[in-house]
């Protein structure tokens, strides 16, 4: 369940990649993942929407925004390396682009990014996807699922494993 999704998240002595869906809620995210009372950085790219979170003081320490831009892998990686969760965007297109990775969400095609199973792999980490829907004024539904856990990675980088990961990402 979510709740004992959270307190595994929370009592591991390991940092994990967390994965969000660009869709729904998103702006919330970082508010809702302190519920997680761990270091926290997240990624997000260069608009002026999550100014308002941190003047106000909605978001927190000990969570830190990222921009995507140069030097993006170094950066998360090196917080990763200092005991920080990562909370990659799990994006997906459905614009006909060339894509190494596709699946199926909501019955259609879509472009799915491998990078937060990537990372995951890398770094030796369980990945936990993260969905949040309105569900009405002010109002959310909240769930975590563990995609991957980090005894199970395989060395060297499995593409079929990193491929069945990004699926279980989007079903």
């Amino acid at each position: 369940s979510t709740k004992n999704l959270i307190k595994e998240i929370q009592d591991s002595d390991e940092p994990s990649v967390l994965m969000c869906a660009h869709h729904g809620p998103y702006r919330a995210f970082p508010a809702f993942l302190q519920l997680l009372e761990r270091n926290l950085t997240f990624t997000h790219t260069d608009t002026e929407y999550l100014d308002p979170f941190f003047k106000h003081g909605v978001i927190k320490d000990p969570i830190f925004a990222i921009k995507f831009g140069e030097n993006f892998i170094p950066k998360i990686t090196q917080d990763f390396q200092s005991g920080r969760n990562i909370l990659l965007v799990g994006d997906f297109s459905m614009s006909p682009r060339k894509s190494d990775r596709q699946t199926t969400m909501y019955g259609r095609a879509v472009h799915a990014p491998s990078g937060p199973a990537r990372f995951a792999h890398k770094m030796k980490a369980s990945l936990y996807a993260f969905r949040m829907m309105r569900s009405g004024d002010c109002k959310f539904e909240f769930s975590i699922i563990k995609i991957a856990d980090k005894a199970n990675w395989i060395s060297p980088a499995d593409e079929n494993q990193i491929g069945d990961v990004v699926e279980s990402c989007f079903d």
